[in-house]
């Protein structure tokens, strides 16, 4: 059942993934993490998003090893066009692409249309701040595309995530949009903090406010940075529904406008999306 809402539903931290792609990740998370509510082919997927109340959600893979960017590119396009205009594909890139990056990045941001691209160190085991994605940092600044960056520490640390490895990232290319992903689960404070230094940082509320992965975030941070969270449900690897991700926030008791903010007009800025224009409910394309 769907929550009931007076303006749209924006969710901008969703995967999608070629079916094999989708399953091994699903075996890793039941073998390591907690068990995934949902498992269905993508179409199932994208139609319990839109009964949900999700009016615009943006989905992306990830590559976790070399060689796997460019036909994930091209698949997170053909899935685009096929649930136009509700679904938005950010692509993904790995930095042992490191000779043909610059070519995959243009082809993303250029030829396939994609708004921006998933970056997952901690899957990918490599440095944010590693030279070989330099190519995709400059661009992604030249084509005002948006970075989500699982940066945080949570739930398996290692080496290439947290706070002080993000802060370097931000130091060298201070003018990128990203998102980070779960509010930078656990270290909130510090990314709340660099908040206030990079107007491009924003961070999203995937699973940190069902009180997964160190949170909730204090609130007294989320009043102050308003305008910096956007609403992300990390569906369908959650291990609870979609209907208490969005209660999870409604539950906040923070006042429409604010409820608003974090649900819808945030993210609609940063995608480029005028909310008045989005309808109620929109047939499924």
């Amino acid at each position: 059942m769907a929550i009931q809402l007076d303006h749209p539903l924006i969710d901008i931290h969703t995967h999608l993934m070629p079916e094999r792609l989708f399953q091994a990740v699903r075996t890793y998370f039941r073998a390591h993490l907690w068990h995934p509510r949902y498992d269905a082919p993508i179409d199932q997927l994208v139609q319990t998003l839109l009964d949900s109340g999700v009016n615009r959600f943006v989905f992306m893979p990830y590559a976790h090893r070399a060689e796997m960017s460019r036909s994930l590119n091209h698949w997170v396009a053909n899935v685009e066009a096929t649930f136009t205009p509700q679904a938005i594909g950010f692509g993904t890139f790995h930095p042992d692409d490191a000779e043909a990056l610059p070519g995959l990045v243009d082809e993303a941001f250029g030829k396939l249309g994609l708004r921006g691209a998933k970056l997952h160190p901690q899957v990918g085991r490599f440095g944010l701040d590693d030279p070989r994605l330099d190519p995709l940092y400059e661009r992604a600044v030249d084509h005002d595309a948006l970075l989500l960056i699982h940066a945080g520490r949570r739930p398996e640390p290692n080496e290439h995530v947290g706070a002080r490895a993000f802060a370097r990232l931000m130091r060298r290319f201070p003018r990128l949009k990203v998102i980070v992903a779960h509010s930078g689960a656990d270290e909130f404070d510090a990314f709340f903090d660099l908040c206030g230094i990079y107007e491009g940082v924003f961070l999203d509320t995937a699973m940190v406010f069902n009180k997964f992965l160190g949170g909730p975030p204090p609130i007294q941070r989320i009043l102050e940075f308003q305008d910096r969270v956007v609403y992300g449900s990390d569906f369908p690897m959650i291990p609870y529904s979609l209907e208490s991700a969005v209660q999870s926030i409604l539950d906040l008791r923070l006042g429409r406008g604010l409820e608003e903010k974090l649900l819808c007009t945030n993210a609609a800025r940063l995608l480029g999306i005028k909310p008045d224009v989005i309808a109620a409910r929109e047939p499924l394309v």
